[in-house]
């Protein structure tokens, strides 16, 4: 599996950064995980998005789903203009929010409402855990050629999160808060619980959805205190796995 950052922050970016989105590939397939602020013209400069097999949606705030609805006008375009292409698959989770409903209701997605425990199998295999925030959020499990990535949206510590995570190869993590702004009530994991889930789990973890404000020093010094085996993502990056 290949895992490109598109965007990294939450729930704002930086100058010329973006929120969450990442483009997996899997074999031969192209899934988009969740569609922030300037994931488009990122993803455009990857692949064609005609080319996307799937797009996961975790939740559904401005910050993981603000380009959802450009990508529903470029397929719209291309039906227009009488090109063929297979429709993306579309998981999300119905919460009656207009983005969410709307991308539903497409014509131009194939989609599927997912909820809790939901599986989808293919010569991929998709899994997908309801997780702790405001916004209903589901993490997903893609297995693929042996291995096996999860991703956990947005999320703070919850029952179901060590599970999840250790059960994959590679994880991608909400570490939307430094330890010293955290507390069990707020939306998001800390960048120390990430990496310390790592180390207990015995995988790797990429931590992403940071908060533009942070230094970045801070965050890699808080993700090495805790002795996970960590990457902090990068913007542009590809890691392979």
């Amino acid at each position: 599996m290949e895992l490109k950052i598109l965007g990294k922050y939450g729930p704002f970016p930086k100058a010329d950064g973006g929120t969450s989105s990442y483009l997996l590939k899997a074999g031969n397939k192209n899934i988009l995980l969740d569609a922030g602020e300037g994931s488009f013209s990122r993803l455009v400069k990857e692949i064609l998005p005609e080319n996307l097999y799937a797009i996961i949606i975790s939740h559904s705030h401005a910050d993981h789903t603000a380009d959802l609805g450009v990508l529903s006008y470029y397929f719209e375009f291309l039906s227009r203009s009488g090109k063929k292409f297979d429709k993306p698959y579309l998981f999300a989770f119905d919460d009656g929010s207009d983005i969410i409903t709307n991308a539903i209701r497409s014509p131009y997605f194939n989609a599927i409402v997912i909820f809790d425990g939901f599986k989808f199998e293919d010569d991929i295999t998709f899994e997908f855990t309801a997780l702790s925030h405001p916004a209903v959020d589901h993490g997903v499990k893609i297995k693929c050629g042996g291995k096996t990535f999860a991703y956990t949206g947005d999320t703070n510590v919850c029952e179901p999160l060590e599970n999840f995570v250790c059960d994959a190869d590679v994880f991608l993590a909400d570490g939307g808060f430094l330890f010293k702004d955290w507390n069990e009530n707020k939306p998001h994991l800390s960048v120390y619980h990430v990496s310390e889930l790592s180390k207990k789990c015995g995988n790797k973890s990429i931590i992403t959805h940071f908060n533009p404000f942070y230094n970045e020093g801070d965050i890699f010094a808080e993700a090495k205190r805790a002795g996970g085996n960590f990457i902090i993502a990068q913007e542009g990056e590809t890691y392979e796995f």
